[in-house]
């Protein structure tokens, strides 16, 4: 007799085979959005004895929540949603992944092929929905006894590393027909598995390349050099490892907040080299050789200014990946190599001691040191107001042993690049910095939180947090702790720095967008614990006191835009003045 199954069983077993596949690639934690054409996944998931699962009613939030797990650990996570518009919402967080070169896999549900281009309910174009966002995509038949079971599990795998290996996101698109819920009607299907007891058992193994660092050139005697770290993923980096064979260069390292440096102290870390290139004098006394850059792109925009303007002789970057990173068309080299295996073989290639100039570090150092005294004396002393950079810099000094950071964009992550205070070495620092956009920030700090599976701080903006306002469910369902610290500035506060600020007509209605409410409600909505601190004091105590709580909670601070452009002008006239001071002496 001919061996069949029913639709529903079938849809099952495929579903079934399609996730015990992902999980025996290592890949074990879903992130789920509710709905019906997904339901053979929903269901194989939750059976599944080793899938870890987070559910999570808005697909936006989910997908983001995958990008901050996938960031936090380097491997892929899952997005499951269903099918229609539930898809089109996943695109924000496949751009992130994209950019930012952040494996994730989506699964998506889709509708049978004849119910495609006919209006029927819920149904979309959803093959290339991600357009080129997507390293590989696969429209994944309907189930069906004629296509082999094997072929779904190397599907699967295939799809398994093409992300890890590409890095970024892959997309599953998979044909569901109804009836969709698993039927309880006892069936076999050990014929149909058969072929799969012939098949390796071993999941699909990552292709393994080999740097080859002769062919790289910036080492020489004498050269006045610097090495930049961009952003770098917090499992990427072993950071004593890497200061040891970096410094061996002796040239000024200058950490973006994102390469897990930032808050390390160390002797050759130029902290404040932003501030530093608000002088136009040492500007032009401090003109590299040679840039050597670790890492996707730095947050400071005045670093790269300056990068253009004395467009160096060698410029090197090296990074894991194929796509190119070089906004100013000013990079004479391209390593495409894993960031670990070129700080292990930087000694070998460059020798066990390279000296630059007597005083081309020193110069750097005494001018960072400049910095920070000024910023202890500006920011340190608990001024009586509360202002976005003393938030900024408070959680960097602060931040409990054991905890992470996630940096909002915009106003954030600017302020925390700028005036961190190098306290905290061993945290974890989190960034959307693929495409910088300000929308899905709550939802990739719980991913953050989950694949660190350490309590997390987040800073954010109040627009950000408007954006992301449905994803403080996922706080307050989180078994990992998060304080979300919203600065509430009413509005748009990046767009006081820009030239727009000077039309009057336009600016406030059109860029500044004041909303006026602050987040008590919300936080009372989502029963998160609340605190609205008025003073510099307040803020300190009250952080200190969330963050030992042991539970999730939101601190608001309430400033003022045009205030917050006043004192970041304060700040920077009185660094300039101490590295002015500084030059001329």
């Amino acid at each position: 007799m001919e061996y069949t199954l029913s639709t529903a069983n079938l849809n099952q077993l495929w579903a079934d085979l399609m996730v015990d596949e992902l999980v025996r690639n290592g890949i074990d934690h879903f992130f789920i959005a509710p709905g019906s054409r997904s339901t053979p996944l929903a269901v194989a998931i939750a059976r599944h004895p080793n899938t870890k699962k987070t559910v999570h009613p808005d697909e936006r939030g989910t997908a983001f929540a995958a990008l901050g797990f996938a960031r936090a650990t380097g491997n892929p996570a899952v997005w499951v949603t269903t099918s229609g518009t539930a898809v089109a919402n996943g695109l924000p967080a496949v751009v992130e992944a994209s950019n930012d070169r952040v494996p994730i896999l989506l699964l998506t549900a889709d509708r049978p092929p004849e119910l495609r281009e006919t209006d029927a309910n819920q149904t979309i174009r959803q093959t290339g929905i991600f357009g080129t966002f997507i390293r590989w995509a696969f429209d994944m038949p309907c189930p069906d006894m004629s296509i082999p079971a094997q072929m779904v599990r190397s599907t699967v795998g295939y799809a398994v590393s093409q992300s890890t290996q590409q890095k970024g996101p892959v997309h599953l698109n998979c044909m569901f027909r109804e009836p969709l819920a698993p039927q309880s009607v006892p069936f076999d299907h050990a014929r149909y598995l058969a072929p799969l007891a012939e098949r390796p058992t071993n999941p699909v193994a990552p292709i393994e390349s080999k740097m080859q660092l002769g062919s790289v050139s910036f080492c020489g005697t004498s050269k006045k050099g610097l090495v930049i770290l961009g952003q770098l993923g917090p499992h990427t980096v072993d950071v004593p490892t890497w200061l040891d064979r970096l410094s061996m260069l002796n040239w000024p390292i200058l950490p973006d907040i994102g390469s897990q440096f930032r808050l390390t102290e160390h002797p050759h870390l130029i902290h404040y080299y932003d501030q530093l290139l608000l002088s136009s004098a040492f500007s032009e006394a401090h003109k590299p050789e040679v840039i050597l850059q670790i890492g996707s792109r730095f947050t400071s925009k005045r670093l790269q200014k300056w990068i253009e303007t004395i467009r160096p002789q060698t410029y090197v970057v090296v990074k894991n990946h194929p796509f190119r990173s070089d906004p100013a068309h000013l990079v004479t080299q391209n390593v495409e190599a894993d960031p670990n295996t070129f700080i292990h073989e930087l000694s070998a290639f460059c020798g066990e001691k390279y000296t630059s100039p007597h005083n081309w570090l020193t110069s750097w150092q005494a001018a960072n040191r400049k910095v920070g005294t000024f910023l202890e004396q500006y920011l340190d002393n608990k001024p009586e107001n509360l202002s976005e950079p003393f938030v900024a810099r408070t959680l960097s000094r602060l931040l409990p042993e054991g905890h992470a950071w996630f940096l909002g964009n915009s106003m954030p992550i600017r302020d925390a690049d700028m005036y961190a205070l190098p306290a905290s070495a061993s945290v974890a620092i989190g960034t959307n910095r693929g495409a910088s956009g300000i929308d899905g920030l709550v939802a990739s700090t719980v991913g953050f939180a989950i694949g660190r599976q350490q309590p997390v701080t987040l800073l954010i903006g109040d627009v950000s947090l408007l954006h992301d306002l449905n994803s403080l469910l996922m706080v307050r369902q989180s078994p990992i702790p998060i304080t979300v610290v919203v600065v509430n500035n009413d509005g748009g506060g990046i767009f006081s720095f820009l030239p727009i600020s000077a039309e009057a007509d336009v600016f406030e209605p059109y860029f500044g967008t004041p909303h006026g409410r602050t987040f008590s409600y919300a936080a009372r909505f989502f029963d998160l614990s609340y605190a609205s601190p008025q003073t510099t004091e307040e803020f300190e105590s009250v952080y200190q006191n969330m963050t030992v709580s042991g539970k999730s909670g939101m601190i608001e601070v309430s400033t003022h835009r045009k205030e917050n452009w006043v004192r970041h002008q304060h700040i920077q006239t009185g660094i300039l003045h101490a590295i002015d001071g500084f030059i001329e002496t």
